[in-house]
């Protein structure tokens, strides 16, 4: 993940309100993964405002067999630090025609350097959409926008935010 990276626009409108409003989130898990940070296709920073943490495949091929590919939420932690929201993306990317299941975690924060090869734990909680293929790369922005805007709303909610302080992070450090 590179810092100096344009971000998503995640401003709020009254349109954007509305239409975020008709999106429930499903509570799912929670699935617990940890694994290092790895390259991924380098679009998520370059191409879509949107840097995202890429999990090792080894640490989820057999964590979550059976479990919708799809956009999901919860928390993130790299190397034992601070515990932040985060949206992520779980399998193919269809708007990329990819042909390898990728865990990519768009972490709610900005980062001033890389973690390539650090630690990442993960914890899954709710279930947003099933992945899809957009026609253009602005319809895929404004949905990854939309995702990050109500994920972040939801992880607020009690249910979720408990799940912030699982024991699945090593540290007291909480966002």
């Amino acid at each position: 993940m590179a810092a100096t990276m344009p971000k998503i626009d995640l401003a709020s409108t009254p349109e954007t309100d509305k239409f975020d409003k008709l999106l429930t989130v499903t509570s799912v898990g929670p699935y617990r993964l940890c694994g290092k940070v790895v390259s991924g296709f380098g679009r998520g920073s370059k191409l879509l405002g949107c840097p995202t943490a890429n999990l090792d495949p080894t640490a989820f091929k057999d964590t979550l067999v059976g479990v919708p590919r799809g956009v999901y939420i919860g928390f993130a932690q790299i190397s034992k630090g601070t515990v932040y929201k985060t949206v992520l993306s779980l399998g193919l990317n269809p708007t990329f025609n990819t042909q390898e299941e990728t865990v990519e975690a768009y972490i709610v924060n900005d980062f001033p350097n890389d973690f390539y090869g650090q630690e990442m734990a993960l914890l899954i909680c709710g279930y947003i959409r099933p992945s899809e293929k957009f026609d253009s790369l602005d319809d895929l922005v404004k949905w990854i926008a939309r995702d990050v805007r109500v994920g972040c709303n939801v992880l607020e909610q009690p249910t979720y935010k408990s799940f912030q302080s699982d024991s699945l992070f090593s540290t007291q450090s909480k966002l």
